[in-house]
């Protein structure tokens, strides 16, 4: 479906994408309400079975508060989550060394806890009511003033959490208490609550901690244990409305203009965070370490290394989900991201290892490969000599037997090849790239920062991309293939391995599905594929120096090392025949959980339906990827154990929710689809700044490539304006487009 203009769209066409978008909203929220009544559950059993919490704990001692009433579960403090009228809604868990997270699935925006009791909607009454963003910071609030303090949980959550205090106490003061984030660009804990001060006409107390302001001094808990209570107190009670903001959120009247509720562009589905913690501490610590200079999306970090650990392991082990299922545990990854992701450092960081092993064996073998040249000239000298003579005595019609059975016997010592090593491939067609695994060394890897060898046009014309497809499926499945070729001879492909590890740039991406049509999700090309979409870190890379030295990374590679040089074991005909990994009973228990959950959602309503390609293939990279994770810390033996089975479905469950993204993209009209990704860049510059305005020359000059053409940008503004997402308002001489509040009301600043 096209849609003609973006400004004023067909009626038929804007009542079927209304209808689209209705029914996805619909089925979407049923499911939202299904999970959350689970998530309702587990938080009541949790807080039952919880204790009330002392104010010994690790965590309060050493922000020097008091408990307050919470509770204490296997060692971490218990914070409930919940609506005004004190229903359970799910739980935040504050560890002994602070680290917090909610209960998984749970909702924040809206919700809250306090400390203290909430006054009667009824009564005549007009309390002071403070809202802040973490446990600490209301303890600290609650013990210097003896007011209910109001915990929103984050700095996006302080405007919702206002506002519903508003609706309910219409009378009261509302004092919203920021942190000073005063080194995180925008300073967002002072944005968010300014905005939030502002839309329930409230006051905005922010902590004062003088000229000599610390770095790590941002809150009222660390103003009270600076400065003590009675700075935290003078602070709240001095506290004053925000200014009115700029002069283009007012009409010629000088009203606030109202901004409508935003209508989605199409069903969302917002990006997760990498499960990091679901690797394995080697390969983890390797991922955090690199990530930490690198500074690219931590899934791409994670991506080429998991490619580098696939190359190393996939010549040496097959995995068994069951007697009849079995095969090649080689990874097929794909990375959509803008240039500029530094895709091509990751790939040199963690392909350290398999660079130096190919260089290695090519140096250990250029003795053997000399001789073999040298055998091959004086053979090759012989074959001309009797193939001459026999060509001479044939034309003066002599006898030829003797030098037919000369040649015969010369033929059994032809010169074996050396077979040389190679690994890494960046810019070769599947043709060549089969046809080397074939006849030479039969395990290797694509790693590019650019997909060409996939997805360029090199190759990939329509005439001749169902064959490249089914080679690089055939290569996946660890299958066999013969490729007949005209001008040169033809091979048969057979146990042989290959990893992917590409990068693709979104248009060039949609560029290749509009030219190959229905055949690579027909073919089964793409589902084949761990897909990771993540949200792009330029702009939040400040400079760091190279380290001297990266410890885990060494330890990684070095363990890549030594598993590439297990010696390959092949069969008769040449082909590979690796080990055969078996799962323990716990891990065989685990991954049929994992298979019966992701089948569940194949159906019409459920969660992979519209990706139910890609998520079919899901189980078998889910035991692929146990059996990599097993091997780096086993080696080629013994079963893989449940861990592994755990880990390796979290990560695959975040590629296919990474999947229903990015093919839901591709899916939409050209038009549609940059103005989604648009809008993900405004919220995003939004929270990174903390300011809803963004000067259209910012567009221009460091926006998504897609927009920085003047018409573009005016399409899809027309969109979003339409949608209520965004509009453009002038300032005097300068234009903004700005942001419509409610899309970063209950987002975390950073998100």
């Amino acid at each position: 479906m096209a849609l003609r203009s973006r400004a004023n769209p067909h009626d038929a066409e804007r009542a079927a994408f209304a209808r689209v978008t209705q029914a996805a909203r619909i089925r979407r929220d049923e499911d939202a309400r299904q999970h959350q009544d689970e998530v309702r559950r587990q938080a009541q059993r949790i807080w039952a079975l919880a204790r009330p919490a002392p104010d010994t704990h690790p965590y309060l001692a050493s922000k020097a508060v008091a408990a307050h009433g919470l509770r204490l579960y296997k060692g971490a403090l218990v914070v409930p989550v919940q609506d005004l009228a004190g229903t359970l809604q799910g739980l935040q868990f504050i560890s002994p060394g602070g680290v917090k997270r909610f209960l998984k699935g749970g909702r924040v925006r809206g919700l809250c806890a306090w400390l203290g009791d909430l006054p009667s909607p009824s009564g005549d009454e007009q309390p002071t009511l403070l809202v802040a963003e973490g446990v600490a910071t209301a303890a600290s609030l609650r013990e210097a003033s003896g007011h209910t303090v109001v915990i929103a949980f984050n700095a996006g959550n302080l405007g919702a959490v206002a506002a519903t205090l508003r609706a309910r106490y219409h009378g009261a003061r509302i004092v919203v208490c920021a942190d000073d984030d005063h080194l995180t660009p925008g300073n967002p804990g002072r944005t968010h609550a300014i905005e939030a001060a502002r839309t329930v006409g409230g006051a905005v107390a922010v902590p004062d901690f003088g000229d000599d302001q610390l770095a790590d001094a941002t809150d009222f808990n660390d103003l009270a244990r600076l400065r003590g209570l009675s700075a935290v107190l003078t602070a709240i009670e001095t506290a004053a409305k925000p200014p009115q903001p700029f002069a283009g959120d007012r009409d010629s009247n000088g009203a606030q203009c109202a901004w409508p509720d935003p209508e989605p562009l199409t069903a969302p589905i917002e990006s997760r965070p990498y499960p990091v913690d679901a690797l394995p501490p080697l390969l983890r610590d390797a991922v955090i370490e690199a990530q930490a200079f690198v500074q690219s999306p931590a899934a791409l970090v994670a991506c080429s290394a998991l490619s580098a650990l696939s190359i190393a392991v996939q010549g040496i082990v097959n995995v068994r989900r069951d007697p009849q299922l079995a095969g090649p545990v080689s990874l097929y990854l794909l990375s959509v991201a803008e240039s500029g992701e530094r895709k091509t450092t990751c790939d040199r960081i963690f392909g350290a290892a398999l660079r130096d092993w190919e260089r290695d064996r090519a140096l250990a073998c250029a003795a053997e490969l000399a001789e073999y040249e040298t055998a091959t000239a004086s053979y090759d000298a012989k074959k001309a000599g009797l193939l001459e003579s026999i060509k001479r005595k044939r034309r003066d019609a002599q006898d030829t037997a003797d030098d037919d059975r000369a040649l015969v016997d010369l033929r059994a010592t032809a010169p074996a090849p050396v077979s040389v090593p190679r690994l890494l491939y960046a810019d070769a067609t599947p043709e060549a790239l089969a046809h080397a695994l074939a006849t030479g060394w039969p395990s290797a890897a694509v790693l590019s920062a650019e997909a060409g060898a996939v997805f360029g046009a090199h190759g990939m014309g329509y005439e001749t991309i169902l064959r490249n497809l089914a080679l690089l499926n055939v290569l996946w499945d660890g299958g066999e293939i013969s490729v007949d070729r005209r001008s040169k001879p033809s091979f048969r492909l057979r146990d042989s391995r290959l990893t992917f590890g590409v990068m693709i740039q979104p248009e060039a991406l949609r560029g290749f599905i509009e030219r190959a049509g229905a055949l690579p999700r027909g073919s089964g090309f793409i589902a084949r594929f761990l897909i990771a979409w993540p949200a792009s870190t330029q702009g939040h890379r400040p400079y760091r120096r190279a380290p001297q030295a990266m410890p885990a990374v060494d330890v990684f590679n070095g363990r890549v090392r030594a598993l590439l040089d297990t010696p390959l074991i092949t069969d008769a005909q040449g082909g590979l025949a690796p080990t055969m990994l078996d799962f323990s009973p716990a891990a065989h228990a685990a991954w049929v959980q994992a298979y019966d959950h992701i089948e569940r959602q194949l159906g019409g309503a459920g969660h992979y339906a519209s990706i139910r390609d890609v998520a079919a293939k899901a189980a078998e990279n889910i035991a692929r990827l146990a059996a990599l994770l097993h091997v780096l810390d086993h080696g080629a033996a013994g079963e893989i154990d449940e861990r592994c089975v755990e880990g390796a479905s979290r990560i695959v469950d975040w590629h296919l929710h990474e999947a229903r993204r990015l093919l839901a993209d591709l899916d939409a009209p050209p038009e549609l689809a940059a103005a989604i990704r648009f809008d993900a860049w405004l919220r995003d510059e939004a929270l990174r700044t903390g300011d809803l305005r963004i000067a259209s020359a910012r567009i221009y000059q460091y926006g998504p490539g897609y927009v920085r053409d003047s018409k573009a940008l005016k399409a899809a503004l027309a969109l979003l304006d339409e949608r209520g997402r965004a509009r453009v308002e002038q300032e005097g001489r300068h234009r903004f487009v700005v942001v419509n509040p409610a899309l970063l009301a209950g987002l975390p600043a950073g998100a």
